[in-house]
């Protein structure tokens, strides 16, 4: 009797341990099949800098003219350009500047580029003999507003540009918007060795690490408060909602950079 019992029990478990196989057997080929059908978390879209800006218009800037830094990542949800956006504001754009690659991100790496026009306003390349936006492109201008997004790497010339758009703006008395966007590689990690000054370039042109864990707008506020660009002058920084700083890319909710 005691063997028969045990016999039952042996096949029990048994059957519990086959029943358990094919949950999980099924479980992992529903996943590996359907990966949309089930969200693991809540939806976590990161507002970006640039829609709060467009939403939330400063008053300040009605009708003043504009100097747009962006290039083919200045995007709003679902593509439409922020240029074309402020443009339906009403508001007035006086020039745009583009970096390396170009306003169309279109162009080789390394390679120069010219002077363009997009209708009535002109492109004015960060990436050919002036790296610099010079006094007679300033003429006019009277804010800029920089809205490109990077890698969250020392040597993306990106964030050159940036600083180079803060030093002009501070000779000239211009307050800078910077609409922030996500590090897509966090905001909690800190790797590489600082930048020894006798090897900056424009390729690297501050002092620190190679992942330096900052945002645009954090990294402009960084420029100024260390006295890497001259401290006389407006920036502002137009936050993002719902970003942290563990969030890599993947967590932002945004499909692309």
């Amino acid at each position: 009797m005691l063997h028969l019992n045990k016999n039952r029990e042996t096949q029990r478990i048994r059957n519990i341990g086959k029943g358990l196989s094919v949950f999980f057997i099924s479980t992992l080929l529903f996943f590996c099949f359907f990966p949309g059908k089930i969200s693991l978390a809540p939806e976590r879209r990161v507002e970006l800098g640039n829609e709060i800006f467009v939403k939330n218009f400063s008053s300040e800037l009605q009708g003043k003219s504009l100097g747009l830094v962006i290039n083919h990542t200045s995007v709003l949800p679902p593509g439409r350009p922020l240029f074309q956006a402020l443009l339906e504001k009403g508001q007035k754009i006086q020039a745009i500047f583009s970096p390396e690659h170009g306003f169309s991100g279109t162009v080789e790496a390394g390679i120069e580029v010219k002077n363009n026009q997009l209708k009535d306003i002109m492109i004015y390349s960060l990436y050919e003999k002036n790296k610099k936006p010079t006094p007679e492109q300033i003429r006019g201008i009277d804010a800029f507003v920089y809205d490109i997004q990077d890698v969250g790497t020392r040597f993306y010339t990106y964030i050159t540009t940036l600083k180079y758009v803060l030093e002009a703006a501070a000779e000239a008395q211009i307050p800078v918007y910077v609409l922030d966007r996500p590090n897509p590689a966090g905001g909690d990690i800190i790797e590489g060795p600082l930048l020894r000054p006798e090897y900056e370039s424009f390729i690297g042109a501050l002092p620190i690490p190679v992942r330096y864990g900052l945002t645009p707008g954090e990294l402009a506020m960084m420029m100024k408060g260390e006295g890497w660009v001259p401290r006389e002058f407006d920036l502002h920084v137009i936050s993002m909602k719902n970003w942290r700083r563990s969030y890599f890319w993947e967590d932002t909710g945004r499909l692309k950079l």
